[in-house]
């Protein structure tokens, strides 16, 4: 886990993310991929940078990408409060039968 010394937040890699949050590396990877959440890399001097901002500049990074673990969590939070909004908005919902109990992983 590495620590932005310019804000507060944590970044993390890929497969520290799918550990953390129990899912499998292709699903988060498929969040960055599809730009469901940000992507950073480090630079020579300390500094992350956002994928998009590193594209505009010629600095070139030999790492593998970082992403904003307060980012991936507000993220399932969103996810995770719609399948709240789903299930309470069916009447005589029985959760056993939801699926929502299993992980996607």
């Amino acid at each position: 886990m590495i620590k932005d010394n310019n804000s507060s937040d944590q970044f993390i890699t890929i497969q520290e993310a799918a550990e953390m949050f129990n899912k499998s590396v292709h699903n988060i990877s498929y969040l960055v991929q599809y730009s469901r959440i940000n992507k950073f890399y480090k630079t020579e001097n300390e500094k992350i940078i956002n994928a998009k901002e590193l594209k505009k500049t010629k600095l070139r990074i030999n790492n593998s990408p970082l992403i904003s673990l307060n980012e991936l969590q507000n993220y399932y939070d969103k996810i995770r409060k719609k399948e709240e909004e789903i299930i309470n908005n069916i009447p005589n919902c029985n959760r056993d039968y939801s699926f929502l109990i299993f992980q996607k992983k």
